[in-house]
């Protein structure tokens, strides 16, 4: 048995629990398209249509009331059970389904499931929640300042469930937003009563993006991603790479439920392994809740064992699961970066094809550089040495150098092939403002056709409130410029680029703007490991 789906949920109306039944099966009658099915709430399995077998039983036990329906489906060479179960007493009426999978093949490949339908019946019925949070039938399409009230929620440290949030990308936001509402809509399908979904609209994207700055760097989501914030984000343990970030690279061009497939996997598994609700204590002995396969009094005992010997495991393999979980999160983020660029390398390819075959329309051919653009570095050092000697609009400041040989220590060339794009980029954008280009450089590398360019999701134009507004953390961002630029020597440098997103030492370049100023350069300040913040403290 397989269990794919689990949903636990409070219900505010103490009167639900008398109508679980009538609901359970008008969904079956609705399900199996019979309007005059029936059957008896007497726990014994009754089969109603083409293999389906269903078993209701509702029972009261010391103050407590539970209803508890089944629905067994044979689907080829696999069986699908359907359970939904309402539990209550004097303290609240809870909700709880799960879905579960047989196969005769025990190495089938299983699938990832929508919510049952029963989920939506009783969403639709009575207003649900989970702690402070709502659970509900649609996603949310905010604007403007919801955005904001949003962050609020996501950061909530009495959160309870996770919160997914899609993001529409700049066209969409300008013209028709309908894509953006069907990847919302998949997602909801999938995730309905587990966790809310929420599309930021007009206005809402910035609003969100700029609250969530307050929970530290990177945190945000924008540009038509898709992000999944655990309960307990923002926290001051929280990392950035707990909140899985699916950027639109990876799913434009690909049907609407793309994001909701990479999305859910995780959330299901994690829902599944969510306990009973505290209230199934005082019924889950009572045989009637068993119906005739396995009893729930057959297995109190074991459990009991198994909880106290559980206790014990998880203790000792804490720091372990701990460091498994951080290298696993830091793996999917870069499995993330090399999606964005394998995507960025066809279109690239593309574009290359296409300039040859309209030079052979003209009977001329393609011929390979001569210079000694082949340069490919193997150290960050080489790159300082190359921006220096070669990149005439970059101004590389005093502590960039040492902040290379430290990265150098690690012995990690993509850092160095990643720097050197980087800085190709900055000196791109340099000169696109010299010729009169308007914006910053986010939207040089938003916007442009340049091939000197870096995905955005790479950088960050300003940092945290936390880290703006804190002496230590501000101080270890402001770097030496050239007097022009700012009479001090010194100036605060809070964009940079991240050339990887996660673990130690997670390498920044730290940059100021200065092309619309008295230098018209783009000025260095750092190249090197993540310098200090509270999250990372």
């Amino acid at each position: 048995m397989a269990l794919l789906f689990r949903s636990i949920f409070e219900i505010e109306d103490e009167g639900f629990l008398d109508r679980a039944s009538g609901l359970f099966r008008e969904w079956i009658r609705w399900k199996l398209r019979n309007s005059s099915l029936d059957f008896e709430n007497d726990g014994h399995t009754h089969e109603v249509a083409d293999g389906r077998e269903v078993a209701a039983v509702s029972v009261t036990h010391e103050g407590a009331s539970a209803f508890r329906g089944r629905l067994f489906e044979k689907r080829g060479r696999e069986e699908v059970r359907t359970t939904f179960t309402v539990i209550g007493d004097a303290s609240g009426v809870w909700s709880w389904i799960d879905l579960d999978r047989w196969s005769e093949d025990a190495w089938e490949r299983t699938w990832v499931p929508f919510a049952p339908g029963i989920v939506g019946a009783v969403l639709r019925a009575v207003d649900c929640r989970r702690g402070s949070t709502g659970l509900d039938l649609e996603h949310h399409v905010l604007e403007r300042d919801r955005g904001a009230l949003l962050a609020r929620q996501v950061v909530d440290a009495d959160r309870e469930v996770p919160i997914v949030v899609a993001t529409p990308t700049a066209s969409e936001l300008a013209g028709d937003l309908t894509p953006a509402v069907e990847r919302a809509a998949e997602l909801q399908r999938r995730l309905m009563g587990i966790a809310p979904v929420y599309l930021l609209g007009s206005g809402a994207v910035t609003a969100f993006s700029r609250e969530m700055l307050n929970a530290g760097e990177q945190m945000d989501v924008h540009s038509g991603a898709v992000r999944t914030y655990l309960p307990g984000a923002g926290g001051v343990h929280d990392v950035p790479w707990r909140h899985r970030f699916v950027a639109y690279s990876r799913i434009a061009r690909r049907p609407p439920d793309t994001a909701a497939r990479l999305v859910a996997t995780s959330l299901l598994r994690a829902a599944s392994h969510q306990p009973p609700p505290p209230i199934w204590r005082s019924v889950r002995e009572l045989p009637e809740l068993a119906g005739q396969g396995v009893r729930d009094t057959e297995l109190t005992e074991l459990v009991d064992l198994a909880e106290s010997e559980l206790a014990v495991a998880v203790k000792a393999a804490q720091d372990a699961d701990e460091r498994a979980s951080e290298a696993e999160a830091a793996l999917e983020l870069e499995r993330e970066t090399q999606a964005e660029l394998l995507a960025e390398h066809d279109d690239l390819v593309r574009r290359l094809r296409y300039a040859e075959a309209e030079l052979r329309k003209h009977g001329d051919a393609a011929v390979a550089p001569q210079d000694d653009s082949g340069f490919v570095p193997d150290f960050c050092e080489e790159v300082v040495q190359r921006v220096t000697s070669h990149l005439d609009r970059l101004t590389v400041g005093p502590r960039v150098l040492d902040g290379a040989r430290e990265l150098d220590d690690h012995a990690q060339p993509s850092w160095a092939r990643k720097a050197l794009r980087a800085f190709e980029a900055l000196q791109a954008y340099a000169e696109a403002k010299e010729g009169g280009a308007d914006g910053n450089f986010w939207t040089f590398c938003e916007r442009t056709d340049s091939l000197s360019v870096v995905p955005t999701s790479w950088l960050a134009m300003q940092e945290s409130d936390t880290t703006d507004q804190n002496p230590k953390f501000r101080a270890l961002r402001t770097f030496e410029v050239d007097p022009e630029v700012d009479r001090s020597g010194r100036i605060y440098m809070p964009a940079h680029i991240k050339l990887e997103k996660g673990g130690y030492p997670s390498p920044r370049i730290h940059f100021f703007d200065d092309t619309a100023g008295p230098t018209g350069r783009v000025h260095i300040g750092w190249l090197g490991p993540h310098l200090d913040n509270l999250s990372k403290n």
